[in-house]
């Protein structure tokens, strides 16, 4: 029985070894993508959103301040609709009634991109928001962006 709890401990050390691991992998990918597509679509800032398989309506990225958090997907959002429908969304002109999908993000948005990032299956994992391009977003970005990256 011992034997038992002893092989039952190590096993759940090495769960959780490769779970820090994979949560440390996630980390430095949104971190490098967010930097370069910062740079490549020349926006104020960007983020990269991953789809939680874990809760379906939830989003996780490494916010303003490098941590790692999750974000409900708010119902009729555009990160919702950019997830739903497999689509790119550009708003130029924000208004009041503009749900996005996450409000730290969106603090002083003057305009904003937000497209879907697939895998091979052409299932939605992520999605890419920019924000505050001088001049506004264009379909260029988003070409600009698959072609470099997608």
């Amino acid at each position: 029985m011992d034997f038992f709890k002893q092989d039952c401990k190590n096993f759940i050390s090495l769960l959780k070894e490769q779970e820090d691991l994979l949560l440390k992998m996630r980390l430095q990918i949104i971190e490098f993508l967010s930097g370069v597509s910062e740079k490549e679509i020349n926006a104020g800032e960007c983020r990269v959103y991953g789809v939680d398989n874990l809760e379906l309506n939830s989003l996780f990225t490494v916010d303003s301040t490098g941590e790692y958090v999750h974000i409900p997907l708010e119902k009729d959002s555009l990160f919702q609709q950019s997830i739903v429908l497999y689509q790119a969304f550009i708003v130029n002109e924000i208004t009041s009634d503009i749900l996005v999908g996450d409000n730290d993000f969106c603090s002083n948005l003057k305009n904003i991109l937000i497209m879907p990032i697939g895998n091979d299956e052409n299932n939605v994992i992520g999605i890419i928001a920019a924000k505050n391009k001088e001049g506004g977003f264009s379909e260029k970005d988003i070409t600009a962006f698959n072609t470099k990256f997608l």
